[in-house]
C-alpha cells in the first residue's frame, strides 16, 4: 500500500508549547484510500469524527475516521454521480454535493438539494446557484455569477465573479480595490481581539484578508526563503488558501492559521516535484502572519493541501492533511496532553 512522505521545514521560535502539551510518541499516521478514489479531497469535523471524500468513487464517495480507524459510509448509490463528494457539509446529516447535477445528497435518506453551495444557519437551509442565494423563504439576486460561499456563525459571505472581486453579506456588498488574480476560495475567520469578521480569499496567486468593517484588504507576504516564495517564481499558478483551517495548533494562546496550496511545485527541484503541494502553518504575533512550518508532498501531482483540518480533544492535538493525487491523509503534526 502506498504512503505518502512528507517534507516538514520548520521554523517556529516563539512561545514554547505548555510543557504538559508535548509531541505525540506515535508515529504519525497515514490513511489510504482505494486508488485513483480522489480520496482525501474534502474533509469536514462532524460531531468530533473526521468525514473524509473520494468523489471519483461512485460506490464509497465518503469515509468516516473514527480513534484512527478508516471506515467507509454506506452510501445511496442506486444511480452513480460523478464526483459526489467535491463538497461535504452537515446539520444532522452529512450532505455530499454532485457538481453535474448541482445537487446535495444524503446516503441515509432519499433527500436531495439544489444549488452550488449549501450550508445551515440556526436550522435554516442556505443554498447558493449561480446567481441566487436563497435561505428559506427569502431570495437575493446577484448582478455577478457566484464563485464560493462562507460562513460564520450566522453570517453568510458570497464571492462573486467580478473585475476586481467582490464579496456579498447581508450587510452590504464589498469590492476590493484591486485584483490581484482571480479567486476562487473564500473562507470565514475571526482574528481581532473584538471579534471582528474577517474573510480570506484565495485558490489564486495570492492570499488576501478582508475586513469588512474596515473596507480594507490586506495581501500576505509569505518570507522570501519559504519553499512556496521560491517555487512561485517558477510556477505561480499553486492555488494558495485553497483550503484553509483555523486554530490554537500547539497551545500556546496564539491564533494559528494552516493554508493549503494544492497545486504548488514546478518540478524544477528534487526536493519540490511537480504540483506536489504545500501546506503552511502562519501564526498570529502582534497583527502580523509569520510561517512556523511547512510540507511539500513528496510525489509529482500528489496536491498535498487539497483539504485541511485541525481535529482537537483534551487529549490529542493534530493536523491532518489531504493529498487527493495519490488518494491519501496524512497526519501533519500531533501533539498530546501527557
Amino acid at each position: 500500500m502506498f504512503s505518502l512522505v512528507f517534507l516538514s521545514f520548520s521554523c517556529k521560535n516563539n512561545v514554547p508549547t505548555p510543557s504538559n502539551w508535548q509531541p505525540c510518541e506515535d508515529a504519525l499516521v497515514n490513511w489510504q484510500g482505494p486508488e485513483g478514489s480522489d480520496f482525501g479531497f474534502r474533509m469536514y469535523l462532524h460531531q468530533d469524527d473526521v468525514y473524509i471524500t473520494a468523489p471519483n468513487d461512485c460506490h464509497t464517495p465518503l469515509y468516516q475516521l473514527e480513534d484512527n480507524r478508516l471506515s467507509p459510509i454506506d452510501w445511496n448509490t442506486d444511480e452513480c454521480l460523478p464526483r459526489l463528494g467535491q463538497d461535504i457539509v452537515s446539520d444532522e446529516q452529512v450532505w455530499l454535493y454532485a457538481p453535474t447535477k448541482q445537487e446535495w445528497h444524503t446516503g441515509y435518506a432519499p433527500n436531495v438539494l439544489t444549488g452550488r453551495r449549501l450550508t445551515f444557519v440556526e436550522e435554516q437551509t442556505v443554498r447558493l446557484t449561480t446567481n441566487t442565494l436563497y435561505q428559506n423563504d427569502q431570495m437575493v439576486s446577484f448582478d455577478h455569477p457566484s464563485v464560493d460561499m462562507a460562513r460564520y456563525a450566522t453570517d453568510i459571505a458570497v464571492l462573486l465573479r467580478s473585475s476586481p472581486a467582490s464579496i456579498w453579506t447581508k450587510k452590504g456588498t464589498y469590492t476590493l480595490s484591486e485584483q490581484g488574480g482571480l479567486f476562487n476560495r473564500i473562507h470565514p475567520f475571526i482574528n481581532t481581539p473584538n471579534g471582528e469578521r474577517q474573510w480570506l480569499l484565495g485558490g489564486g496567486q495570492e492570499l488576501v484578508i478582508v475586513n469588512r468593517t474596515a473596507q480594507t484588504n490586506t495581501t500576505i507576504t509569505l518570507p522570501t526563503n519559504s519553499r512556496i516564495q521560491i517555487e512561485a517564481t517558477r510556477h505561480p499558478l499553486s492555488s494558495i488558501g485553497y483550503s484553509s483551517a483555523l486554530g490554537d495548533i500547539d497551545r500556546d494562546g496564539r491564533l494559528d492559521w494552516l493554508v493549503g496550496a494544492p497545486t504548488a511545485g514546478s518540478g524544477t527541484s528534487e526536493d519540490f516535484p511537480e504540483q506536489a503541494g504545500w501546506v503552511g502553518w502562519l501564526e498570529q504575533h502582534n497583527g502580523q502572519w509569520l510561517l512556523q512550518q511547512e510540507w511539500v508532498g513528496a510525489e509529482p501531482f500528489a496536491h498535498l493541501g487539497m483539504s485541511l483540518i485541525i481535529q482537537t480533544s483534551d487529549t490529542r492535538q493534530r493536523v491532518l492533511g489531504g493529498a487527493s493525487g495519490t488518494n491519501s491523509v496524512s497526519e501533519l503534526f500531533c501533539l498530546e496532553n501527557q
